[in-house]
Formats: structure tokens, sequence, C-alpha cells
């Protein structure tokens, strides 16, 4: 093989042995690509391998990676691959003329989402399942109309059994939230059959009455009676503790009992006493006859089998005998607590018993549910909202039923790769084995019935890359278990492991494999559970210019990479005065001091550190104490989500101004801005000023604010007076115009007109602030994106600012989903976990992973593929499945947790350290229990492990770092030294060098000479050769105003043409170029199939409009389209049997395009395109003006006739260009 593809070594990182062996096969293959293997530069190098040695076009490529991030840079590598072998000489010819074409068709490769992939499939087919074709995708507006949608509708029901029984007076908000919308988001999609939920309670049903039989009689062959599914790990777990074997079901724990009864010898005390009257309510009815038959009536129960349920519950009541620890009864008494209270038999038992009792509830709720999923999926298929979950699941149900579909799917790529797999699902595999499928004769299309087999598929098809251990998307539906039963369906060849680390240091690398190898607490060697991960193979550091592997390192307490820096949370328990900081403020200070300790040192080599090289890691976002400390320490940091942002200025500063403009008569608005640098006003001042006046109260100019701040203001100097003129008239002359332009073009004008952006420039501190600019203009971009108004802005503002954990309000403004490009600033990065997935840095702080509890889960819904919904009544005891299903779902979550520890350790280069607080030798830390709940401890288990007896003292190496003597030892250990209030505020800076801002030079000035009373620099903007072709309309205009100076040029309003995604609605009002918007869309809509009365237009495109307009606006539009459907060209399009579509000729509405066309790049889109009976073609463009001109939009339907004919690869002359006036009913040939 390394003679055969010898240009390999052209690259400039040389692959190794194993990925060599990867990267150069044709067969389906599994890959498990351990932390810092290089799994992307062996799919971007494996992509030109199969292009330039197996002569597969790049077309032809199919590449799917997890995040749009990660396709961009999946692109650029893939790219810069093919390109180094194209432009080496030492390439072979033929290779090198293959790598050379997949450039020049490099626009045509397929490296996309799944997302994007299935989306693609839903847009062939989505006309069938009655979804409008322009429907958009995302979570964000679907998850919002559900939410809203929820609550009305649990008030329409309010008298069924459901909400009756699940929801209180006074709750239906939580439940609407909580119960109704989250199941239907989570767990639905737009395919979801009818009766999907109530269908379900079947299976449950006949898994009660097999549980209920199996707990009393327990297995019996005979009887084909064995353990069902859903209680195997419940049971299994009950079964490992040797002193339940003589209780395993009822009938053996009575029997078991009547034993203890019968041999015990203190027939005199009460325990015995008590224990024979149970005895003989227990032998009152035989215990066969307390089984339930198959056909058990659930809605309608039979009385005498409710006696048989009552009969037992009441058991588990007299099993309640007061406790005697006398040894003439003990064995009486271990045969009593097996049956007694809050015994595994009692609480599955009677968890049957409540879900029996509630079964009419239950059904009903599930008719709620399976009711407010129709109602929600006729809202999406009108609106086109869909969200990532129902293109996924409808892509999968097209490929299933469409075989046509499939089989052009199957033949339009020869090879498909796939990253980051283990972060899939079943569904995905489901799609991917689909469109691989095997052709197979006398089948239709080639293609069988039903999901392949791994044996149905093409051999040389898929490539899977994954890493099992860093599957942490479960909350966005990933399932680990297909990754590894995808292992095990393609088989063992076929299954290759990347185990060379490349990114870390391998003094780090030997602590990685102690801490997840062999006997870890983080992972389990022997695991069988499918949704759980191994760590099979060590990582090992290899040297690629010697060529081979390095040996693990010894571990010292000088060399030791992984530092496990934990406070001792007794030291606060104890801290009665309240000296101390407290738990999580002491380690986010620890952490601030620590990064500015190392700043001032050289890193392992030698040279200087960066704050770039610093990543903070948490679990979840819980920051606001860090912040602090590391501002105190002068900290450069950036965030990966601006979640809380009103903790910085900035954000409060221009939120004020803008609040103002809208409620003048805010006072604490006007408070704020004075105060801001916007005015800059010392607190006496603004005090003076607020007694006598508001921002409505004062004076509109300049001279009059002048005589205002000299009787208001006059025992203050005069620095001060013209900062309030200033500030004061600004906001003044500012207001009219912040309330009619763009919410965009207000954040610039505050951010760069009045010099804020300068106050961000004065130091390292706050340069950074300079970032939420970006975020700001983002947010404002997309409200005028979605038609969203001032006023809608500063109260959703106002949602998010004023909103607590334990406050309902529905803010609109996602803040938290804001994404725009940053600048690599030096910088000490800070984000979740999951955020960090695929990236390194030098040195990382984990946070978040000692001491974390598994969820207080309040969840009162949990679902399972198989047995649906499972809801807990608010007032009563858990039903079965509540029990089954959330211990499954804590197992899992914990499974996940361990991945979780293990992507974050693995991102560092050089040194993690683990930071958090714990008592060593609390009762949960130090006890071996089976108790789920303590299997959370991770890192406490592993550190008591190597460190167990030295911890039993609380000052054990506090304030410095200690290594166990013990083999295998994975860290060091730091007890972190508790400091007090007084000590931190006081602390010397660490620092190599003080900043001036340090010594108290900072200070904010902005207002002393505004930008506007300056000269304005002369600026030329250069011509664009962007152009639209709605624009060649205007310039005719212009030309026409200029010539006449009047008439049409200046007189006639058209309808505004949205050429492309980015151009938006200019004005906030409703005007006449917004309706002619409308209607397009309406003839649109109209166009793809859509009849115009059914049809539900962007709610954006009505701005503010009221109801009643909405609805007089919407019916002229159904007018307009129903009488261009009655026209000639309608007919002709496809109102008419003989149409272009019921012929099923070419038919395209809005057909966007893009050409370069005279030295110009043209963007826009073609009203209505399609093909006539004789292979000519009709373009029409929708007019809305009042006056017909047509010699207005000569040049733009010429440019339209261009790019029609380029797409459509057919003569100018064979294209013919049509206006159709709506409100004239008219049409006229261009």
């Amino acid at each position: 093989m390394d003679n055969e593809y010898k240009y390999l070594d052209l690259l400039e990182r040389k692959l190794d042995p194993i990925q060599r062996k990867v990267c150069c096969r044709t067969e389906n293959t599994v890959v498990a690509a351990g932390a810092g293997s290089g799994k992307t530069q062996v799919l971007a190098t494996r992509f030109a391998w199969l292009v330039m040695s197996k002569g597969i076009p790049a077309s032809k490529i199919l590449t799917i990676t997890f995040t749009n991030k990660a396709t961009g840079e999946m692109y650029e590598r893939i790219y810069k691959t093919l390109k180094t072998f194209a432009s080496k000489e030492e390439t072979p010819e033929l290779e090198k003329k293959r790598a050379q074409e997949a450039l020049e068709d490099f626009s045509n490769v397929h490296i996309q989402t799944f997302d994007s992939y299935c989306k693609g499939i839903v847009e062939q087919a989505c006309n069938s399942y009655g979804i409008r074709p322009d429907f958009s995708v995302g979570d964000g507006d679907s998850t919002s109309d559900i939410q809203k949608q929820a609550l009305p509708f649990v008030f329409e029901n309010r008298n069924s059994l459901g909400i009756k029984a699940f929801a209180t007076v006074g709750n239906y908000q939580n439940f609407a939230d909580k119960v109704l919308a989250n199941t239907i988001i989570e767990h639905t999609s737009i395919i979801t059959p009818p009766h999907f939920f109530v269908n379900k309670l079947e299976k449950q049903k006949s898994e009660i009455i097999k549980v209920w039989n199996f707990l009393i009689l327990g297995e019996s062959e005979k009887e084909g009676r064995t353990c069902p599914d859903s209680l195997k790990d419940a049971f299994e777990e009950y079964k490992k503790d040797s002193t339940n074997a003589t209780a395993l079901n009822l009938n053996m724990a009575l029997n078991s009992f009547y034993s203890a009864i019968e041999e015990c010898t203190g027939k005199s005390e009460a325990m015995y006493l008590s224990s024979k009257k149970v005895e003989e309510y227990a032998q009152s009815i035989p215990i066969s006859n307390l089984i339930l038959p198959p056909d058990f009536n659930f809605e309608n129960p039979d009385p005498e089998e409710i006696k048989k349920i009552e009969f037992v519950l009441e058991l588990f009541k007299l099993f309640s005998i007061k406790y005697s620890s006398k040894a003439i009864v003990k064995a009486l008494w271990n045969s009593i607590k097996l049956i007694r209270k809050t015994s595994f038999l009692e609480e599955y038992l009677s968890s049957i018993s409540a879900y029996i009792k509630n079964y009419a509830a239950i059904k009903s709720l599930n008719e709620l549910f399976d009711s407010f999923t129709a109602k929600i999926n006729r809202q999406k298929r009108l609106s086109g909202n869909l969200t990532f979950k129902d293109v996924s699941e409808l892509s999968l149900e097209i490929l299933i039923n469409h075989k046509e579909i499939r089989s052009q799917e199957k033949h339009s790529f020869n090879k498909i790769m796939i990253d980051e797999f283990q972060d899939n699902n079943s569904k995905n595999r489901d799609l991917l084995f689909l469109i691989s499928e095997k052709d197979f004769e006398n089948e239709e299309f080639g293609c069988k019935n039903g999901i392949p087999t791994a044996n149905d598929i093409l051999n040389e098809k898929l490539f899977f890359v994954g890493d099992e251990k860093q599957s942490i998307y479960m909350f966005r539906g990933a399932e680990v278990s297909v990754f590894n039963e995808l292992k095990n369906s393609l088989g063992d060849d076929n299954y290759l492991q990347m185990a060379y680390n490349y990114r870390s240091d391998n003094e780090l690398i030997t602590g990685f494999n102690r801490i997840f190898g062999a006997d870890s607490f983080i992972f389990d060697p022997t695991t069988q559970k499918p949704f759980e991960a191994k760590y099979e193979t060590n990582a090992i550091k290899y040297d690629p210019e010697k060529g081979c592997e390095l040996e693990q390192s010894e571990l010292t307490l000088e060399n030791s990479r992984i530092h496990l820096c934990a406070l001792n949370s007794t030291f606060n328990k104890n801290d009665t005065d309240k000296l101390f900081l407290d738990k999580k403020t002491q380690t986010a200070y620890f952490i601030a001091k620590k990064i500015a300790q190392m700043m001032t040192e050289p890193d392992e080599n030698g040279n200087k550190r960066e704050y770039r090289d610093f990543a903070i890691l948490e679990k979840s976002r819980s920051r606001s104490g860090l912040l602090i400390w590391l501002n105190y320490f002068g900290v450069p940091y950036q965030l990966d989500q601006n979640t809380d942002i009103f903790t910085d200025g900035p954000v409060n500063d221009i939120y004020t101004f803008l609040r103002l403009c809208v409620y003048p008569s805010d006072n604490n608005a006007f408070a704020s801005y004075l105060s801001s640098p916007f005015c800059n006003l010392s607190q006496k001042a603004l005090q003076t000023v607020l007694v006598e006046d508001t921002l409505s109260t004062l004076p509109e100019t300049e001279d009059e604010l002048k005589q205002k701040a000299e009787t208001s203001l006059s025992e203050f100097n005069e620095e001060q007076k013209k900062r309030f003129v200033k500030g004061v008239l600004y906001i003044k002359q500012k207001t009219h115009q912040v309330l009619s332009q763009k919410l965009s073009k207000t954040i610039t004008d505050l951010w760069h007109e009045t010099g804020y952006i300068y106050s961000t420039m004065e130091n390292q501190k706050t340069e950074l602030y300079a970032e939420l600019f970006d975020f700001l203009f983002e947010l404002a971009r997309q409200c005028d994106d979605s038609q969203k108004n001032i006023s809608w802005f500063v109260d959703q503002l106002a949602t998010v600012k004023n909103k607590t954990n334990y406050s309902h309000d529905d803010e609109e403004i996602d803040v938290g989903d804001i994404t725009y490009p940053l600048e690599v600033n030096d910088a000490v990065q800070i984000m979740t976990i999951h955020k960090s997935k695929g990236l390194q840095f030098k040195y990382v702080f984990i946070t978040g992973c000692i001491d974390s509890r598994s969820k207080n889960d309040t969840a009162r819904v949990f679902f399972d593929d198989e047995y649906g919904a499972s809801i807990k009544p608010e007032t009563e005891s858990k039903n079965y499945f509540s029990i089954i299903l959330k211990t499954l779902s804590f197992k899992k979550n914990l499974a996940e947790f361990r991945r979780l520890v293990y992507v974050a350790i693995t991102r560092a280069i050089s040194q993690v350290y683990i930071v958090g607080f714990w008592d060593p030798n609390s009762d949960s830390n130090r006890k071996s229990s089976e108790n789920e709940t303590e299997n959370i401890k991770l890192i406490e288990k592993t550190a008591l492990k190597f460190y167990g007896d030295e911890l039993k003292d609380a000052n054990y190496s506090l304030g410095f770092e200690s290594f166990s003597n013990l083999a295998e030892t994975p860290f060091t250990y730091e007890g972190i030294k508790p400091v007090t209030k007084k000590e931190a505020t006081t602390t010397e800076k660490p620092s190599a060098q003080t900043e001036p801002w340090q010594n108290g030079a900072h200070n904010t000035r902005i207002f002393d000479e505004l930008p506007c009373d300056t000269e304005e620099v002369p600026y030329e903007e250069p011509v664009s050769n962007r152009k639209t072709p709605s624009g060649l309309e205007e310039e005719v205009r212009l030309q026409n105003s200029a010539e006449s100076g009047a008439g049409f040029g200046t007189g006639s309003v058209t309808e505004q043409k949205l050429d492309t995604g980015n151009d938006v609605l200019e004005n906030q009002d409703f005007t006449a170029a917004d309706f002619g918007t409308l209607v397009h869309d309406y003839l649109c809509a109209q166009a793809e199939g859509i009849e115009p009365e059914a049809y539900q237009p962007p709610i954006k495109l009505f701005k503010q409009l009221s109801e009643a307009k909405i609805a007089e606006n919407k019916a002229t539009c159904v007018k307009m389209c129903r009488d261009f459907s009655a026209s000639p060209l309608g007919k002709a399009a496809y109102s008419a049997p003989e149409s272009a579509r019921a012929q099923n000729r070419f038919i395209k509405a809005e057909w966007a395009f893009r050409m370069f066309y005279q030295d110009a790049i043209w963007t826009g889109s073609i009203d209505l395109l399609f093909e006539n009976a004789d292979g000519t073609y009709t373009i029409v463009d929708y007019k809305s003006d009042e006056q017909i001109h047509p010699e207005l939009y000569s040049g733009q339907q010429n440019c339209y006739r261009t790019a029609a004919s380029k797409l459509l690869r057919v003569p100018e002359d064979k294209i013919t260009c049509k206006l159709w006036y709506l409100k004239h009913n008219k049409e006229v040939e261009i």
C-alpha cells in the first residue's frame, strides 16, 4: 500500500500507519477515532484519495458533518488537501489531473450537515405531505408557536378528566409548558400518526399485567411467565443483594414470612403477635388468586379484580409492624422488612395499582396529546415552520415510501462519509442505509420495502467516523447505542481504531489512561449496557519524525499534568461568622488567581504564556462569580454565550437609551441615561436634575437647555453643565430618527457616533466589551429581518432583564442563541463542555464535575419509544412507568456525564485543573453504596481511591500539591486554601506588570467632543459590482424624474422586490410597497399548489396591522390570486388541465438566481417561469402599480430573460417576458 499511494507522503503531516490504513479503505467501515487522533485530516485525505486513486468525481462523494461550523472546516480542509496534491510536482500525472478537476468542480461537492441533506429530500416531496414548498427549518419559530398555543388548549379542555387529574387549578401555565408543550416538542414530529399516544397504551397495559403477575408468583416455565423486559434492570439490581433471595416475589416472601413465624421462639413478643394477625389476613386468599387476567379491563375493571389489588395494598400496610432489636425475633424481622412499605415488592406493586387506578385519566391525557399534536401539525403544514426533527423524520418517511426518490438518492453518490456519528441516532442510520441500499431486481425502482438491513446495503459505500466516549448530545436526540450497534452489524473486520493522540503531551496522555482506563470509576470496562461507552484502548503518543510510539510516562509530582484542586466544604460549614468567601466563590477566586499567577511564569518550554492558551470549561453556565474575580485579577475573557447580557455596562447603557426613546417618562431610564457614558453626569448633578425634571419636561433646543443648566446646575462646574446640555440634546434630537429607522442602524450610531467604542479601547480590561456591540448589532439585525419595531425590541429586552428563575415570562428574543463572528482576542475562553467539543487548549480548567449531584428531577413526563408517555399525577403516587422510565433516564444521564468528563479532560494539550468543592469524609463519598445517586461522584471516588486515608485530615495538602505514592495515580491533589473576604479583596495581584487602569488611571470620557462636532473626513464609497434587476427600475425612475421633473418617474409606487435573502422591508409602516410584497407571497404559494384561502403568510409581512386590516388585506390578496388564476397566463401556468403543472412541464415560482453578467454580479428572483406546450418559456412578473408603465421594466425583464436562458440552457428568443398588473387584471408583454 505504501508504494501504491506514495503521493500521500507529500502531505505536510504524513499519515501514521493507522491513519493510512483507515484512509485507504473502500469497504463499509466504522472508525473509532479517539481524542486528538487527527480524524479531520483522515477524512480530508480519504476524500482526496477517493478522487485521485479511485477516480470518483468529487460531486459523487457525500460528506456529512454534525454542525455548520464543522461543515465549513471540512470544506476548507478537503479543498486545501486537494490543492496540495494538485500543486506538487511529485504527484503522479493521473492523480494530479483528477485533483485539478475536483478543484475546478469544487462548487458542486456535497459537504453538509444531516439537517441540510434531509431538507433537500423534503423539498422534493413536500407537496405530497401538504407542506408549502418554501418551508423554513429551525426550532425557534415552531417551538414558540407550540408554547403559545399550549395554554389556550389547556383552558379549552380544562373539564377533561386528563386535565383535572394532572393539572391543579392555578398551575395551568406550568402544566401547559412542562407537560403538554414539552411532550409535543420533544416526542412528536410532522409525520406523527393519528392516535400516536393512545395506541402506545396497549403496550403499557400488557406490560402492567405481566409485571403484576410476575411480582406475585415469580417465574414459571410451565405458564410462560418470565421477568418482563421493563422490569429486568431493576430486578437484576434487586437480586444482587443476597439478603433479598427469599423475597423475589410476593409468594416467596410470604412463605419465608410464614416459616419465620413457625421458627420464632419469642412467641410472647409484640412483633410475633402482630405477625400472627398479618399471617391470618394473608392466608385468607390463596396467593394464586391474586394474579390478573390477560384481558383485564382497564377502563371498566371488574370489582372482583380491584379487590385483589386492594388486598395486596392492605397487606403492605399491615406489615408496618413495630421493630424490635431482640435476638429472638431477628429472623422474623428480616422476613418482615422485605415486604413492608418501601420494599422493592411494595414499591412496584403499589405503582401498578396507581397506574390502574388512574388509567382513565391517563388515557384522557394521551387523547389530549394526540389532539394537540394534530392541531400543531396542521399549523406546521400551513405555516411551513418546521423543526429539525420534523425534517429529519419526514426525510426518512419519504425515502421509505417514495422509492423513486430513494432510487435517485442511491445513485447520486458513490461514497458517503459521516463525521461525529456518535452524535447521531437510529433514524439517521436508517436514512444512510436507505441511500446505500443495493439494487434489487423485480423490486419497484430496485428498492425493497422498509429499512434495509446491513446485508442489504452496498459493501463499499459507507464510512463512519466517531468516538463513543465523546457522545454528549443526548438532549438533541443522540444515541450512543447506535454507534456501538453499528460496530457489530458491520462486523469486526470493518471496525478500526485510531488510538494515537497528537493533541496532548505524553505525560497528560498517561494521566488520561490512568483516570479512564482499567479499574476506572469513570468508565466501566465490563458494562454491557448499550448506552454506556468503554475506554477499550489506551491512548498512545506517536512520534511522526521517528515513526514510533512513545512509552507511557512515569508520573511524579513534578511532571503530572492532571491536577485535582478541591475545597473541603466543611470549612464553610464551620464558618458561622461568615468571614470566608462562600464555597462557589472560593473556587472562582482560586481559578482567577491561578491563571493570573501562571501568566507571570513561563510555560513548560520556557516561552511566554498567552491568555488564549487558557479555557474554563463548565458543566453548566454558572459564571457570574467567576467573571467578578477574573475582572478583579485583570484577566480578559470571552464567553461562548451572552446569557447574562445585563451584567455588563454597554448593554445596559444602550438599552436605557432605547427605552427612553420609547418611554420618555420613564424616570428610572432617564436616571440611568444621565449617569451613563452618553451623558456622564456626577451622582449629585444627576439627583439635582431628577428633583425638578423628567426627559419629557426638559426643553428641546440647545439655548433653552443651556439656560436650564445655568439655573438648575448653578452649583456645578462648567463641565457638568456642558455634559448635561449635550447629553439631553442628543437624545432629544435622536428620538424621532430612532423611532423610524432600522434598529441595527440605531445600534451602529450609538456605538460609533457617540464615541462609545473608544471607551472600550482604553485598556485591556474593557476592550473585550467591544464584542457586545457585535452581539447587540446581530440581535437588532434579526429583529429588523423579522419586521419587529423598536417598541417590541425594548419590551423584549425588559423581559430578559427582569426575568428570574421562577418567572414564567416568555420572551421571544432568545439571547442565548445569537451567534456572530468573533475577533480572535488574547483572552481566556469560557464555555460549556458541550461547546468545547472539537477544540483544544493548552491549559484547561474544569468546573461543575465535582460534587455534581443528580438532577432534582421534577419532570412529570417520561417517554419511551416502546411504551410511549408516562405521566405522574400531581396528587397521586408514582405509577409504574414513571418509576421505570425515570430510572432509565437517570442511568442514561449518568452515562453521558461519564462521557462529558472525558471530553472536558481531553481538550487539554498540556495541563488540566479539575476544580470544585466537596466533603471527602461524608458518608455519601466514603461509603460504598448501591444507591444510584451516589454513582454521580466519579471524580470523588477516584480521589478517594488514591488519597483516601490522607483526606481524612481536612488540612491535607492545603495550599500546595501532593502526589500519591500508589501505583497508577492519575493526578496530583491540592486542597484549596480558604480565603476570607478581607484577604480576597486585599490580595496583591500576581501580575508581571501593572496596567495603568489598575492604578486608578481608568476614566471614561465620551461627550467632551462629539464626532458630529468635528470636520468629517471625506470618503468616496466604491462602486459596487453587485446589482439586482429591481434596481434597474429605480434607475429608470430617477432618469425620468430628472428629465421630466414629474410624471410616472416619481408618482408611481411599486411593490418592494426582495431579490436576496438579506433584503428586508424598509419602512415600519404598512405601505403600498409592503402590500405588493404580501401579494407576491400569496401568488407564490398559489403557484406551488396552496389554495390562497388556506394560505397563512409570515406574520412579519403584516408589520403592525390590526386584525381587521390583516383580514382586509388577506381578502384582497385572495381575490388577486383568483383573478390571475382565471387569466390566460394563470391557466397556461397551473390552473387548467393543459397547464404546465398539469402536464408535468417545467414550472417554478420565485426562482432565485445569481449570475455574472455585464461585469456585475446579479442576484434576483423570477416571480413565475413555466414551459409552454411548444417548448418555449414564459416569465411572469407581477406588478401592483397604480399606473401601467411597462417601459419602466424593460431592463429588469431583459435581465430575467438572460438569467432564465442561462439556467434553462435555451436561447433567449425562446423566452417571453410578460407583466401582470394585479390592480388592472391586465397582461402586458415586454
